[in-house]
């Protein structure tokens, strides 16, 4: 049946049913027609049930209906992927908009993989765009960047001008979290034009209500005002209770920062009212917290623990730690103010941990990822090993054969004695050389597996229990300690970081590599701009020591190499170079062309390195830490990645160096 036959059946049987029962609204209507409809036209009718639940504001009804549609489009014999993905699509939207992110990301994935198994470029865009957003909402800037990359790529293709209204809004939202707000200001505006241009109002509204939210940032309040009244004058006209209920909190948001407490007190409970009928949690929660906010500065201690409470109970339910941490703030401050010291300290302890837990998150996360690999590989190398082990016994089996052979062959054919016995050492030596080969690769991966087991037992959890000592000394004494001992335990939680960081930046990638997971790409490089940049990283460990970064690169010089393979080797030479060189000393960076070739020095005026040490270098069989007098040791792992990724790209690496006077290492990168 055709999909227009069907829409007719459809609306013959709504307006049979609307005839006969003519009291009941559209809701009730649908409802009748779902009852009686075939299999193949209850998607449709779903759909459009979901749709009026939406409109209504019962999001939990629209949801049911939307996933029921998909749901039995997907069960007919020829299910219609555009109903599909409509479906999913929506779920996801209004998962995104209940705070629900996981399963808004889900549900657009879906939508994503039909609408790509059509070639639906329309619907594709749709879809990386609600990814953008729930990506942003879960502050993954990287990933929120590149999906609505992807979206504003396809829109521009398509001359798609709804869809780049709503790609246009969402970089504005990134740049105004990056507080880059004049761009920000130049792409909501972009938003608006199209959208003015098209009279679509609801759109309309939620750009007017962008910009007044940016000049809200710059505190430019007479623009916030007067661009947050356009959208809420719109929203009413339209009718749309969700959309007023976020205006009326912006706006109260607006006259809190400009002290006019009474005028915001009766906004901010306007969308309170609004949000609690709709069950809307993420914009209640926000509201709670900015009326506490507001509280506490009109000092009524009271009402501001209370929607301070109030925003904490849903903030643990949605999991928005930065709010839960604003609140566990407020409280701490508001009992103290009221001389409670002990629930002051509670709640002190309570915000310090969770900025803590947020602070450490992505660290732990890349802890856990290297934990991953690592026991793969561990697995990886004991399977290696036993295979080695294997072929070892194979190689034994077959030599003790062949000496029985020779041996039956002597007894019966004493004629060819010395034939054979030249057969057997000739064999035996064969033998013996396939041994030594096999022992030495198995030496080969013994060192690869005590280095690697090194490193995670000892290299990295010296810098990660140092960090965890001196943060509970200082957690344990804080209110013991003056202002020159907080300032030297954080310069101690400094350093333990930064060594942590150096470290994993290494490890993964070293990791990565043993795993063969680096595979070279070649592009065009200019050598001072990457040098230009590991400096500035490096600039604040070099004036520690007050060592002078030079460098002495023509900006004219490039060349065609891997930039993440080549940048790797630079900063480590560079960071050795620092690590080993002594106050007012000098790393000095150049380069040179030789004869087709392009050589790269990093050169510093450190302690040098003896010509026994130097034989040491880049060998993962041999402990580096004990190379060199600096009290600054690292794992030795940077130089031995640094080989390995040369090798990658067919490059060369040498040292020179005079001990006591300095070192130089190089690159040298061929055509």
């Amino acid at each position: 049946m055709s999909k227009f036959i069907s829409q007719l059946i459809i609306t013959g049987l709504f307006l049979l049913v609307f005839t006969n029962i003519f009291s009941q609204n559209r809701i009730d209507s649908l409802i009748n027609v779902s009852d009686i409809c075939s299999i193949e036209e209850k998607p449709i009718v779903y759909s459009q049930l979901a749709d009026e639940y939406y409109y209504s504001g019962d999001y939990e009804k629209s949801l049911k209906y939307y996933l029921k549609s998909a749901k039995d489009e997907l069960t007919n014999i020829n299910p219609s992927h555009s109903v599909v993905i409509s479906a999913y699509g929506n779920a996801g939207f209004l998962f995104n908009e209940m705070a629900k992110y996981d399963k808004a990301i889900e549900y657009s994935k879906k939508a994503l993989k039909y609408a790509q198994l059509d070639s639906n470029l329309v619907e594709m865009a749709s879809a990386y765009s609600s990814l953008g957003n729930s990506y942003m909402k879960l502050a993954d800037f990287e990933k929120a960047t590149f999906y609505f990359e992807k979206a504003l790529g396809i829109d521009i293709k398509t001359g798609n001008k709804f869809m780049l209204s709503l790609d246009y809004n969402a970089l504005g939202k990134l740049y105004q979290q990056w507080q880059k707000y004049d761009i920000a200001l130049e792409y909501f505006h972009k938003a608006l034009d199209i959208d003015q241009k098209q009279n679509k109002q609801a759109k309309m509204a939620i750009r007017l209500n962008s910009i007044g939210l940016v000049y809200k940032n710059i505190e430019m309040y007479d623009s916030a005002i007067f661009f947050l009244n356009k959208a809420l004058y719109i929203d009413k006209e339209l009718g749309n209770k969700k959309e007023i209920g976020i205006r009326l909190s912006n706006l109260g948001g607006v006259y809190a920062q400009m002290d006019r407490f009474d005028k915001a007190e009766k906004l901010f409970k306007e969308a309170i009212t609004i949000f609690a009928d709709l069950k809307i949690n993420y914009s209640l929660c926000i509201t709670y917290n900015e009326l506490a906010e507001l509280y506490l500065s009109k000092i009524e201690y009271k009402m501001a623990e209370k929607y301070s409470q109030m925003s904490i109970e849903i903030a643990k339910e949605i999991h928005l730690k930065n709010i839960t941490k604003e609140n566990y703030k407020r409280l701490s401050i508001i009992y103290k103010l009221k001389n409670n010291y002990k629930n002051a300290y509670k709640y002190y302890r309570l915000y310090t941990a969770i900025k803590d837990s947020i602070f450490n998150e992505k660290s732990m996360n890349a802890i856990n990822n290297l934990e991953v690999k690592y026991q793969t590989q561990k697995k990886e190398i004991e399977i290696e090993l036993l295979n080695r082990e294997n072929e070892i016994n194979k190689l034994e089996l077959e030599k003790n054969k062949n000496k029985r052979f020779f041996l039956s062959v002597y007894l019966i054919m004493a004629l060819v004695l010395v034939a054979v016995v030249l057969v057997v050492i000739l064999i035996v030596k064969k033998s013996n050389i396939k041994l030594e080969k096999k022992n030495v690769e198995l030496g080969i991966l013994n060192a690869t597996k005590d280095k690697f087991f090194s490193i995670i037992s000892h290299d990295l959890k010296n810098p990660m229990s140092a960090f965890r000592n001196v943060a509970i000394s200082l957690d344990d004494n804080m209110n013991e300690l003056n202002k020159e001992e907080v300032k030297y335990f954080t310069g101690q939680l400094k350093q333990s970081s930064a060594a942590v960081y150096e470290m994993l930046n290494n490890l993964l990638f070293w990791a990565k590599s043993q795993l063969g997971g680096i595979k070279p790409q070649l592009q065009n490089l200019k050598f001072k701009e990457v040098i230009d940049k590991i400096l500035e990283n490096n600039k604040l460990s070099a004036d520690k020591k007050k060592i002078e970064l030079i460098n002495d690169i023509n900006t004219e010089i490039e060349w065609e190499t891997d930039k993440n393979i080549v940048k790797t080797i630079l900063r480590n030479f560079i960071t050795n170079g620092i690590k080993f060189t002594g106050e007012n000393g000098k790393v000095i960076i150049s380069a040179e062309k030789i004869n087709g070739s392009m050589r790269i020095k990093v050169k510093d005026t450190g302690i040098g390195i003896s010509e026994g040490d130097m034989a040491k270098l880049f060998r993962i069989d041999i402990n580096s830490k004990t190379i060199g007098v600096s009290e600054e040791k690292g794992s030795g792992l940077g130089l031995i990645l640094c080989k390995e990724l040369a090798d990658k790209i067919n490059a060369k690496l040498y040292v020179e160096s005079v001990l006591n006077k300095g070192s130089v290492f190089s690159i040298e990168l061929f055509i």
